[in-house]
């Protein structure tokens, strides 16, 4: 790398930029200190975790800002599968509204896309996602991780992935682990297939059941489908629903 920069002529700061980029340490330490362990003042932190489900493809929208004057480099996400909700195609669709666009924003724009593909053979193992992002003195940062489906899931109607996101930075190795993730990956669009429609359906009734019981006890940042599944059909209400309820009642 230090002879490629020498090649092109770039600066002392452009060389130090092109090393960081490559996840080496810098040559001249332009771009601020070089982060130890021994001097380590400042911390990452996921701001905010957003689900979009408004694209054929549902992409995990994550904002981390970092505090310290030490330069910090996330290179990685490691994708933990911790459980699978599977639910196949049934002859008897319910029918319902689209889900409300969720106007949730953030005016820091997405710096960089990356490709995850998901599998229910994954479940209880890991994928990882290598990342190239580069943050200096409380600086902030946002990249989308959007998710495919392998052709294992393609003969399901959809499949629920409960998901726990862990951001890798720095040399030696700094892990910061997310808030798991319960969200849905449909296999042909974001058509919600209205699952209170099986329930009424045996033989269905036995397999769809006990799957949604058991996704809707898991503690996690759900999706807006997800979520709205488990509302209207297990009755089961949201941290949001519940905290309402309680100031309601106090007052």
């Amino acid at each position: 790398m230090l002879k490629l920069a020498d090649r092109l002529n770039l600066s002392k700061s452009e060389t130090d930029e092109l090393l960081l980029a490559a996840h080496f340490q810098q040559e001249y330490y332009t771009q601020g200190a070089p982060s130890s362990t021994a001097d380590r003042g400042g911390h990452l932190y996921v701001a905010h975790i957003f689900i979009d489900e408004n694209d054929e493809i549902p992409t995990i929208d994550i904002t981390f800002t970092y505090t310290g004057s030490q330069t910090v480099l996330p290179m990685q996400v490691e994708v933990d599968v911790l459980d699978v909700g599977e639910f196949r195609f049934c002859d008897n669709e319910g029918d319902g509204d689209e889900d409300e666009d969720d106007l949730t924003r953030s005016f820091l724009l997405v710096s960089r896309n990356y490709d995850v593909k998901l599998s229910p053979a994954l479940k209880g193992k890991s994928t990882s996602v290598k990342i190239a992002h580069l943050l200096r003195a409380d600086e902030a940062d946002r990249f989308q991780l959007k998710l495919n489906q392998d052709q294992a899931g393609w003969s399901l109607a959809y499949v629920w992935y409960y998901l726990r996101l862990t951001l890798l930075y720095d040399k030696p190795v700094r892990r910061l682990e997310a808030e798991p993730i319960l969200l849905s990956l449909h296999q042909l669009s974001l058509m919600i297939f209205r699952t209170c429609g099986f329930l009424f359906i045996p033989p269905v009734a036995n397999k769809i059941g006990p799957i949604l019981q058991r996704m809707s006890k898991l503690e996690a940042n759900r999706s807006a489908s997800v979520e709205d599944i488990i509302r209207k059909v297990l009755g089961v209400k949201s941290k949001t629903d519940k905290a309402s309820s309680v100031l309601s009642h106090r007052l």
